[in-house]
């Protein structure tokens, strides 16, 4: 902790011409507003753009306990919002639960932290005796990353990544999903619309939801379970930026295959143990 060094460390820091700076919460002794307001003054003044990072300085980061802290999104630009991942499967869906009910704090500059990507690391390292399966799991975590607009902080040592996983960190449809911004920075369907039919299992298939711009919507059903699970997803449940609901009929593009298909109300799914279907729907 730079506690009392604040302002000779922002200066060494800025000469090194680092890009990012994680503030952690270990043995603070003020308010977490005037810490982090204090290190933004400092890198704002150091004439470098840096990236502010919170970690666990306020910001409902302890698990979503507490309120939400109107100071974050003037303040930071990215906060946690749960304990440190690990790469394995229950904790990629841990942290993203952390997520729910707060897609409506991030925007433009300041953004929900689930915590650094996975993706090829432990439980989702890559394996050409089960690439499928690999592959399933890779995309599953990238695109629930991106759908949250998570900050897409690449956790494996991409100098020796094999190929498969080097294609899933830079797909460029996928990133831009989690670039783009129409109101919400993406959540899971029944915090758009609480009566929504289409799957909301925490068991089984879960929806979630991130709004685009020109009136087209990025939809994520993740198979949260280790079996196959079929399911229907239903145009009418999706928020009404998406123009095409008024005809009932939209293109849905899958991200990860590249095919697209014409969805008239209702879009049958079955999905593979951890796996997703990744959508950007629209006219």
């Amino acid at each position: 902790m730079s506690e009392g060094y604040e302002q000779q460390d922002a200066t060494l820091f800025a000469s090194w011409k680092i890009d990012m700076i994680k503030i952690d919460a270990c043995a603070t002794h003020e308010p977490a507003e005037l810490l982090m307001g204090r290190w933004r003054k400092l890198l704002n003044a150091s004439g470098r753009p840096i990236l502010l990072s919170d970690c666990h300085n306020g910001c409902m980061s302890e698990e979503g306990r507490g309120l939400w802290e109107s100071w974050c999104t003037l303040t930071v630009n990215m906060w946690r919002s749960s304990v440190d991942i690990r790469g394995t499967w229950e904790s990629f869906l841990h942290n993203l639960d952390t997520l729910k009910g707060r897609g409506k704090y991030g925007g433009p500059g300041a953004w929900n932290d689930p915590d650094i990507l996975e993706v090829g690391v432990g439980e989702f390292g890559w394996s050409e005796v089960d690439s499928e399966v690999k592959n399933d799991k890779n995309r599953a975590h990238f695109s629930m990353w991106a759908v949250t607009s998570s900050p897409l902080l690449a956790g494996n040592d991409v100098r020796n990544a094999p190929a498969a996983i080097t294609a899933i960190l830079t797909n460029k449809q996928a990133i831009a999903v989690n670039q783009l911004y129409a109101g919400n920075a993406g959540d899971v369907i029944t915090f758009f619309n609480a009566s929504a039919v289409s799957p909301s299992d925490p068991t089984g298939l879960e929806t979630w939801v991130k709004p685009l711009p020109n009136g087209t919507v990025a939809i994520a059903v993740l198979n949260r379970s280790s079996k196959t699970q079929s399911g229907v997803l239903d145009l009418r449940d999706l928020p009404n930026e998406l123009s095409c609901l008024l005809l009932l009929s939209c293109n849905a593009h899958r991200i990860w295959s590249g095919q697209t298909v014409r969805v008239s109300q209702t879009m049958k799914l079955s999905l593979s143990p951890q796996s997703v279907e990744f959508l950007r729907l629209g006219p």
